[in-house]
Protein backbone atom coordinates (compact mmCIF):
# COMPACT_ATOMS: atom_id res chain seq x y z
CA UNK A 1 0.00 0.00 0.00
CA UNK A 2 2.22 2.80 -1.22
CA UNK A 3 1.97 6.07 0.65
CA UNK A 4 -0.15 4.60 3.46
CA UNK A 5 0.93 5.69 6.91
CA UNK A 6 0.73 3.04 9.58
CA UNK A 7 -1.23 -0.13 8.91
CA UNK A 8 -4.81 -1.00 8.09
CA UNK A 9 -5.52 -1.70 11.75
CA UNK A 10 -4.28 1.61 13.12
CA UNK A 11 -5.61 3.80 10.30
CA UNK A 12 -8.89 2.78 8.62
CA UNK A 13 -9.39 0.15 11.33
CA UNK A 14 -9.32 2.84 13.99
CA UNK A 15 -11.57 4.98 11.83
CA UNK A 16 -14.09 2.13 11.76
CA UNK A 17 -13.86 1.80 15.56
CA UNK A 18 -14.42 5.55 15.84
CA UNK A 19 -17.65 5.33 13.88
CA UNK A 20 -18.91 2.45 16.02
CA UNK A 21 -18.16 4.29 19.29
CA UNK A 22 -19.48 7.57 17.90
CA UNK A 23 -22.72 5.89 16.84
CA UNK A 24 -23.33 4.69 20.39
CA UNK A 25 -22.61 8.15 21.82
CA UNK A 26 -24.74 9.76 19.10
CA UNK A 27 -27.66 7.53 20.09
CA UNK A 28 -27.21 8.51 23.73
CA UNK A 29 -27.19 12.16 22.66
CA UNK A 30 -30.45 11.75 20.73
CA UNK A 31 -32.06 10.17 23.78
CA UNK A 32 -30.88 13.08 25.92
CA UNK A 33 -32.22 15.49 23.28
CA UNK A 34 -35.62 13.79 23.37
CA UNK A 35 -35.75 14.20 27.15
CA UNK A 36 -34.70 17.84 26.87
CA UNK A 37 -37.24 18.92 24.25
CA UNK A 38 -39.96 16.95 26.02
CA UNK A 39 -39.41 18.42 29.50
CA UNK A 40 -37.42 21.63 29.38
CA UNK A 41 -37.46 23.26 25.97
CA UNK A 42 -40.57 25.36 26.66
CA UNK A 43 -39.01 26.75 29.85
CA UNK A 44 -35.62 27.73 28.46
CA UNK A 45 -34.66 30.85 26.56
CA UNK A 46 -34.41 30.91 22.80
CA UNK A 47 -30.64 31.12 22.79
CA UNK A 48 -30.31 27.94 24.86
CA UNK A 49 -32.69 26.08 22.53
CA UNK A 50 -30.82 27.48 19.52
CA UNK A 51 -27.52 26.32 21.04
CA UNK A 52 -28.87 22.81 21.64
CA UNK A 53 -30.38 22.65 18.14
CA UNK A 54 -27.13 23.82 16.56
CA UNK A 55 -25.12 21.21 18.44
CA UNK A 56 -27.53 18.44 17.42
CA UNK A 57 -27.51 19.49 13.75
CA UNK A 58 -23.71 19.61 13.63
CA UNK A 59 -23.51 16.30 15.48
CA UNK A 60 -25.83 14.67 12.95
CA UNK A 61 -23.96 16.07 9.95
CA UNK A 62 -20.61 15.00 11.39
CA UNK A 63 -21.93 11.50 12.08
CA UNK A 64 -23.21 11.25 8.51
CA UNK A 65 -19.88 12.39 7.05
CA UNK A 66 -17.95 9.95 9.22
CA UNK A 67 -20.20 7.09 8.14
CA UNK A 68 -19.77 8.04 4.50
CA UNK A 69 -15.99 8.12 4.92
CA UNK A 70 -15.86 4.58 6.29
CA UNK A 71 -18.29 3.39 3.61
CA UNK A 72 -16.09 4.82 0.85
CA UNK A 73 -12.93 3.24 2.29
CA UNK A 74 -14.32 -0.17 3.20
CA UNK A 75 -17.20 -0.75 0.76
CA UNK A 76 -16.96 1.43 -2.33
CA UNK A 77 -13.23 0.79 -2.69
CA UNK A 78 -13.13 -2.63 -1.08
CA UNK A 79 -10.02 -4.52 -2.15
CA UNK A 80 -8.34 -1.41 -3.57
CA UNK A 81 -5.35 -1.02 -1.27
CA UNK A 82 -4.05 1.98 -3.17
CA UNK A 83 -7.17 3.97 -2.26
CA UNK A 84 -6.46 3.45 1.44
CA UNK A 85 -3.46 5.71 1.03
CA UNK A 86 -5.66 8.56 -0.20
CA UNK A 87 -7.57 11.17 1.78
CA UNK A 88 -11.36 10.93 1.63
CA UNK A 89 -12.48 14.56 1.71
CA UNK A 90 -15.51 13.92 3.92
CA UNK A 91 -13.13 12.86 6.69
CA UNK A 92 -11.66 16.36 6.67
CA UNK A 93 -14.80 18.38 5.99
CA UNK A 94 -16.49 16.99 9.09
CA UNK A 95 -13.85 18.73 11.21
CA UNK A 96 -15.65 22.03 10.58
CA UNK A 97 -18.76 20.63 12.25
CA UNK A 98 -16.78 19.10 15.10
CA UNK A 99 -15.24 22.49 15.85
CA UNK A 100 -18.66 24.15 15.76
CA UNK A 101 -19.98 21.67 18.33
CA UNK A 102 -17.05 22.51 20.58
CA UNK A 103 -17.38 26.28 20.40
CA UNK A 104 -21.17 26.21 20.92
CA UNK A 105 -20.82 24.02 24.01
CA UNK A 106 -17.99 26.10 25.43
CA UNK A 107 -20.00 29.28 24.78
CA UNK A 108 -22.86 27.76 26.79
CA UNK A 109 -20.54 27.12 29.74
CA UNK A 110 -18.98 30.57 29.37
CA UNK A 111 -22.47 32.04 29.75
CA UNK A 112 -22.95 30.07 32.95
CA UNK A 113 -19.65 31.42 34.26
CA UNK A 114 -20.78 34.96 33.37
CA UNK A 115 -23.95 34.50 35.39
CA UNK A 116 -22.00 33.11 38.34
CA UNK A 117 -19.15 35.61 38.36
CA UNK A 118 -21.07 38.73 37.31
CA UNK A 119 -17.95 39.67 35.37
CA UNK A 120 -16.86 39.40 31.75
CA UNK A 121 -13.24 38.63 32.60
CA UNK A 122 -13.44 34.87 33.25
CA UNK A 123 -15.99 34.04 30.53
CA UNK A 124 -13.96 36.25 28.21
CA UNK A 125 -10.88 34.15 28.95
CA UNK A 126 -12.84 30.96 28.27
CA UNK A 127 -14.15 32.29 24.97
CA UNK A 128 -10.68 33.53 24.01
CA UNK A 129 -9.38 29.96 24.33
CA UNK A 130 -12.46 28.56 22.58
CA UNK A 131 -12.30 30.97 19.65
CA UNK A 132 -8.54 30.46 19.39
CA UNK A 133 -9.05 26.71 19.15
CA UNK A 134 -11.82 27.12 16.56
CA UNK A 135 -9.82 29.52 14.38
CA UNK A 136 -6.81 27.20 14.49
CA UNK A 137 -9.06 24.28 13.54
CA UNK A 138 -10.49 26.27 10.64
CA UNK A 139 -7.00 27.07 9.35
CA UNK A 140 -5.86 23.47 9.90
CA UNK A 141 -8.85 22.01 8.05
CA UNK A 142 -8.56 24.52 5.20
CA UNK A 143 -4.96 23.38 4.69
CA UNK A 144 -5.38 19.61 4.95
CA UNK A 145 -8.56 19.51 2.85
CA UNK A 146 -6.28 20.10 -0.13
CA UNK A 147 -4.17 17.02 0.63
CA UNK A 148 -4.42 13.92 -1.53
CA UNK A 149 -2.54 11.39 0.62
CA UNK A 150 -2.87 10.39 4.27
CA UNK A 151 0.90 10.58 4.61
CA UNK A 152 0.66 14.37 4.19
CA UNK A 153 -1.23 14.65 7.49
CA UNK A 154 2.00 13.94 9.37
CA UNK A 155 3.83 16.87 7.82
CA UNK A 156 5.28 19.33 10.39
CA UNK A 157 2.77 22.16 9.85
CA UNK A 158 -0.42 20.03 10.17
CA UNK A 159 1.05 18.35 13.24
CA UNK A 160 1.82 21.65 14.95
CA UNK A 161 -1.64 23.02 14.18
CA UNK A 162 -3.27 19.83 15.46
CA UNK A 163 -1.32 20.05 18.72
CA UNK A 164 -2.32 23.70 19.07
CA UNK A 165 -6.00 22.81 18.59
CA UNK A 166 -5.97 20.06 21.20
CA UNK A 167 -3.92 22.00 23.75
CA UNK A 168 -6.20 25.07 23.63
CA UNK A 169 -9.29 22.83 23.75
CA UNK A 170 -7.97 21.03 26.83
CA UNK A 171 -7.06 24.33 28.52
CA UNK A 172 -10.52 25.74 27.79
CA UNK A 173 -12.30 22.69 29.24
CA UNK A 174 -10.06 22.66 32.32
CA UNK A 175 -10.66 26.38 32.85
CA UNK A 176 -14.43 25.93 32.60
CA UNK A 177 -14.44 23.07 35.10
CA UNK A 178 -12.17 24.78 37.65
CA UNK A 179 -13.95 28.13 37.48
CA UNK A 180 -17.39 26.57 37.89
CA UNK A 181 -16.29 24.41 40.82
CA UNK A 182 -14.57 27.33 42.58
CA UNK A 183 -17.62 29.58 42.32
CA UNK A 184 -20.00 26.84 43.43
CA UNK A 185 -17.75 26.05 46.40
CA UNK A 186 -17.71 29.71 47.39
CA UNK A 187 -21.50 29.78 47.21
CA UNK A 188 -21.94 27.26 50.01
CA UNK A 189 -23.72 28.70 53.02
CA UNK A 190 -23.05 26.01 55.61
CA UNK A 191 -26.66 24.81 55.60
CA UNK A 192 -26.81 21.08 54.96
CA UNK A 193 -29.57 20.95 52.37
CA UNK A 194 -28.40 23.89 50.28
CA UNK A 195 -24.85 22.50 50.45
CA UNK A 196 -26.08 19.12 49.24
CA UNK A 197 -27.66 20.78 46.21
CA UNK A 198 -24.47 22.67 45.39
CA UNK A 199 -22.46 19.47 45.82
CA UNK A 200 -24.65 17.80 43.22
CA UNK A 201 -24.02 20.68 40.84
CA UNK A 202 -20.26 20.40 41.42
CA UNK A 203 -20.35 16.67 40.68
CA UNK A 204 -22.18 17.29 37.40
CA UNK A 205 -19.76 20.05 36.40
CA UNK A 206 -16.79 17.77 37.04
CA UNK A 207 -18.27 14.69 35.37
CA UNK A 208 -19.43 16.49 32.24
CA UNK A 209 -16.12 18.29 31.76
CA UNK A 210 -13.88 15.29 32.36
CA UNK A 211 -14.51 13.23 29.14
CA UNK A 212 -13.85 16.11 26.73
CA UNK A 213 -10.73 17.15 28.64
CA UNK A 214 -9.35 13.60 28.60
CA UNK A 215 -10.06 13.24 24.86
CA UNK A 216 -8.28 16.53 24.11
CA UNK A 217 -5.25 15.53 26.17
CA UNK A 218 -5.08 12.07 24.60
CA UNK A 219 -5.46 13.50 21.11
CA UNK A 220 -2.63 15.97 21.84
CA UNK A 221 -0.44 13.14 23.16
CA UNK A 222 -1.13 10.85 20.20
CA UNK A 223 -0.25 13.56 17.67
CA UNK A 224 3.20 13.64 19.20
CA UNK A 225 3.55 9.97 20.17
CA UNK A 226 1.75 8.14 17.33
CA UNK A 227 1.59 10.56 14.39
CA UNK A 228 1.47 7.75 11.79
CA UNK A 229 -1.78 6.35 13.14
CA UNK A 230 -5.36 7.56 13.48
CA UNK A 231 -5.31 7.43 17.28
CA UNK A 232 -5.29 11.21 17.59
CA UNK A 233 -8.09 11.47 15.04
CA UNK A 234 -10.18 8.92 16.94
CA UNK A 235 -9.98 10.79 20.25
CA UNK A 236 -10.69 14.12 18.60
CA UNK A 237 -13.75 12.85 16.72
CA UNK A 238 -15.19 11.12 19.79
CA UNK A 239 -14.77 14.38 21.70
CA UNK A 240 -17.54 15.97 19.62
CA UNK A 241 -20.01 13.33 20.81
CA UNK A 242 -18.99 13.98 24.42
CA UNK A 243 -19.59 17.71 23.97
CA UNK A 244 -23.11 17.03 22.72
CA UNK A 245 -23.89 14.73 25.63
CA UNK A 246 -22.27 17.16 28.06
CA UNK A 247 -24.56 20.10 27.30
CA UNK A 248 -27.68 17.91 27.20
CA UNK A 249 -26.88 16.07 30.43
CA UNK A 250 -26.23 19.41 32.11
CA UNK A 251 -29.63 20.73 31.05
CA UNK A 252 -31.47 17.50 31.85
CA UNK A 253 -29.91 17.17 35.31
CA UNK A 254 -32.01 19.97 36.80
CA UNK A 255 -34.86 17.73 37.83
CA UNK A 256 -32.48 15.23 39.41
CA UNK A 257 -30.80 17.98 41.42
CA UNK A 258 -34.16 19.21 42.65
CA UNK A 259 -35.58 15.82 43.59
CA UNK A 260 -32.32 14.57 44.99
CA UNK A 261 -32.20 17.44 47.47
CA UNK A 262 -35.30 16.13 49.31
CA UNK A 263 -36.64 19.61 49.84
CA UNK A 264 -40.20 20.47 50.74
CA UNK A 265 -41.67 22.20 47.70
CA UNK A 266 -44.45 24.72 47.31
CA UNK A 267 -45.93 24.25 43.86
CA UNK A 268 -47.96 27.44 43.94
CA UNK A 269 -45.25 29.52 42.28
CA UNK A 270 -43.78 29.29 38.82
CA UNK A 271 -40.10 30.05 39.29
CA UNK A 272 -37.19 28.10 37.83
CA UNK A 273 -33.78 27.14 39.14
CA UNK A 274 -30.67 28.52 37.55
CA UNK A 275 -27.25 29.79 38.56
CA UNK A 276 -28.25 33.39 37.95
CA UNK A 277 -27.29 34.66 41.40
CA UNK A 278 -25.43 31.75 42.95
CA UNK A 279 -22.31 33.91 42.75
CA UNK A 280 -23.88 36.30 45.27
CA UNK A 281 -24.66 33.60 47.83
CA UNK A 282 -21.07 33.45 49.05
CA UNK A 283 -21.47 37.04 50.25
CA UNK A 284 -24.87 36.50 51.84
CA UNK A 285 -25.04 34.90 55.26
CA UNK A 286 -28.45 36.11 56.42
CA UNK A 287 -30.99 33.61 57.64
CA UNK A 288 -33.45 34.21 54.82
CA UNK A 289 -32.36 33.95 51.20
CA UNK A 290 -34.77 32.78 48.46
CA UNK A 291 -34.29 29.57 46.41
CA UNK A 292 -36.00 28.97 43.14
CA UNK A 293 -35.87 25.57 41.60
CA UNK A 294 -37.31 24.89 38.11
CA UNK A 295 -41.08 25.48 38.31
CA UNK A 296 -41.25 25.18 42.12
CA UNK A 297 -40.18 27.54 44.88
CA UNK A 298 -38.16 25.47 47.33
CA UNK A 299 -38.18 26.37 51.00
CA UNK A 300 -35.57 24.59 53.10
CA UNK A 301 -35.90 24.15 56.85
CA UNK A 302 -32.74 23.41 58.83
CA UNK A 303 -33.77 23.18 62.52
CA UNK A 304 -34.34 26.76 63.68
CA UNK A 305 -33.16 28.33 60.42
CA UNK A 306 -35.15 29.12 57.31
CA UNK A 307 -32.92 29.78 54.33
CA UNK A 308 -33.73 30.08 50.64
CA UNK A 309 -31.07 30.25 47.93
CA UNK A 310 -31.95 32.46 45.01
CA UNK A 311 -30.72 30.78 41.83
CA UNK A 312 -32.51 33.23 39.54
CA UNK A 313 -34.39 32.49 36.38
CA UNK A 314 -33.76 29.38 34.31
CA UNK A 315 -35.00 31.25 31.28
CA UNK A 316 -31.69 33.10 31.40
CA UNK A 317 -29.42 30.23 32.36
CA UNK A 318 -30.35 26.63 33.09
CA UNK A 319 -28.43 24.54 35.56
Amino acid sequence: MPGLVGTKDNTVGLLYDTVVISSALYGAGLLQAWFYFRKFSLKDSRWIKACVTGVLVCDTVQMALLSKTVYVYLVTNHGDDTFLAKVEKTLLIELYFSGTIGILTQAFYAWRILVLSKSWILPGLVMLLSVGSYVTLFVYTSIIVQFELLSQLVDPLPQKLSMAINSTTALCDIAITLIMIIFLERSKTGFRRSTDMLNRMIIFVFNTGLPTTICAILSFSMVKGEPNTFLYIMFYLIMGRFYTNSILVTLNSREYIRNGSNHRTDTRTGNDISLNTVGNIANQRSQNVSIRIETDQVVTQDESYSKNLDYGDAKTLAV
